[in-house]
């Protein structure tokens, strides 16, 4: 709910990139002629909201048996716990975005298969 009531109307949101942008959870990106390096993420936006989103992709690590918490352990062991973290939290914005978008639950959003993300 308290996600629900930062974002407001979801229809403001084109895709769910920009979703993750809105809320600073997308790396910083410095790009200089043909040279592209990317950062650190953003920070942008409220950081109450990200901690709780943070909060809840945690906890979605924890009891979740697929797929988030097998994507967790794979950019795990590539990256680094935080790294992980992060990914996780992102890929969570991303569910969340498509749940609001097309107003379904969870169970219908698994149904549906990894082609709604």
């Amino acid at each position: 709910m308290a996600v629900s009531s930062w974002i407001g109307d979801i229809r403001r949101f084109p895709n769910a990139k920009k979703l993750v942008s809105y809320f600073g959870i997308a790396p910083r990106v410095r790009q200089s002629a043909d040279k592209e390096r990317h950062g650190h993420i953003t920070k942008e936006g409220s950081r109450m909201a990200r901690w709780l989103i943070l909060q809840a992709a945690l906890v979605n690590i924890r009891m979740a048996k697929q797929p988030a918490r097998s994507h967790y352990l794979g950019v795990s062991r590539r990256r680094g716990k935080q790294i992980a973290r992060v990914a996780a939290t992102r890929k969570l914005v991303g569910v969340m975005y498509h749940l609001m978008r097309e107003q379904i639950d969870y169970e219908e959003f698994l149904r549906r298969g990894s082609n709604a993300q």
